[in-house]
């Protein structure tokens, strides 16, 4: 196996100099660096990453903190993410938090101890004091879907309580007045605002807010049919069910189908993040789209910006779309 001291006898440099080629230095000749690289070529060198990590203090590498590591809402913002990356020669390490505050500030420690160039946080447990505290350690952070004040800049989110706004006042405007309600964890910032524009719907539309229409679910497949099951034993007149996300409205159907109702003529149903399966099931399920691609590639961008010290200039605001389809009349 060769060796830099290989590269640096054949090209006739130093091993400074190997180094600074291998670094992409801009102070290196043209003639130095095609001596360095043909040498490389003709050894079938392959740089050590540790070595190449010290000598330019960079990893090319971003830490990214989810919720879960499954689940298609994780997978296409991670896809997309890397996608981008990859096209800068980065590469992404992905962690899971497992929905547990511990974990994640855990996530966060040992990507640290990977020497990443940057983090990506998409971290529903974590307080804004733990966010404020990682930003401070960690200059090169970026938020994903939670908007912390003091870093706004740092902050990429879809309007959450705009998208819990426009999936009530679509069965408000079918014609429905006992509006179900089926919320993902309610310590997670994103449940708090959905549940805010469901409120804020029900309240511009002159109707009554009602505690036991609203029940509290999981954002994953545990135990997905026992708070529809919760819901409609506690709520026989109801005739629409607004769902946090895809998953739950999943469970919904099957609850729903169990008692013999029919999904559309019974009970209408919006979800939340226009997961692909809900073009497949029957019907095919009404649900406000998240743009988990359009947010990864912007979020690689950004956060590729904030390591190279480049202004870019987004909307880090993004505004939700509802896509209607057979679940709701």
């Amino acid at each position: 196996m060769s060796t830099i001291k290989d590269v640096c006898q054949l090209a006739g440099v130093s091993k400074s100099t190997v180094s600074r080629v291998l670094n992409d230095h801009p102070r290196v000749a043209i003639e130095t660096k095609e001596k360095v690289m043909s040498a490389i070529q003709a050894l079938n060198y392959t740089p050590n990453a540790s070595a190449q990590t010290l000598a330019s203090n960079r990893s090319k590498s971003i830490g990214m903190v989810v919720s879960t590591l499954a689940g298609p809402f994780f997978s296409s913002l991670m896809s997309s993410i890397e996608e981008t990356l990859r096209h800068e020669n980065y590469y992404l390490i992905p962690t899971s938090g497992r929905y547990q505050r511990q974990d994640e500030l855990e996530a966060v420690d040992f990507l640290l101890s990977k020497q990443v160039d940057g983090l990506i946080l998409h971290a529903g447990m974590l307080s804004d004091d733990d966010i404020l505290s990682i930003v401070k350690q960690v200059p090169h952070t970026l938020v994903l879907n939670h908007l912390v004040p003091e870093i706004s800049e740092h902050c990429i989110f879809l309007d959450e309580e705009m998208g819990g706004y426009i999936a009530t006042q679509h069965l408000i405007d079918a014609g429905h007045r006992v509006i179900g309600c089926i919320t993902g964890p309610m310590h997670e910032n994103v449940s708090q605002a959905r549940l805010k524009g469901y409120q804020q719907a029900l309240l511009d539309n002159g109707l009554d807010y009602d505690a036991n229409l609203i029940v509290e679910g999981q954002f994953d497949f545990r135990n997905v049919r026992q708070a529809p099951s919760q819901l409609l034993d506690r709520n026989t007149n109801l005739t629409a069910v607004f769902c946090f996300n895809d998953h739950i409205a999943l469970g919904l159907y099957e609850e729903i189908k169990s008692r013999q109702l029919v999904v559309g003529k019974d009970i209408s149903v919006v979800g939340y993040d226009n997961d692909k399966f809900g073009e497949f099931i029957s019907p095919p399920l009404t649900s406000v789209n998240f743009p988990t691609r359009e947010m990864g590639g912007l979020a690689a961008k950004k956060i590729l910006a904030l390591i190279n010290q480049r202004v870019l200039t987004i909307e880090n605001r993004m505004s939700p779309q509802l896509i209607q389809r057979q679940s709701v009349t």
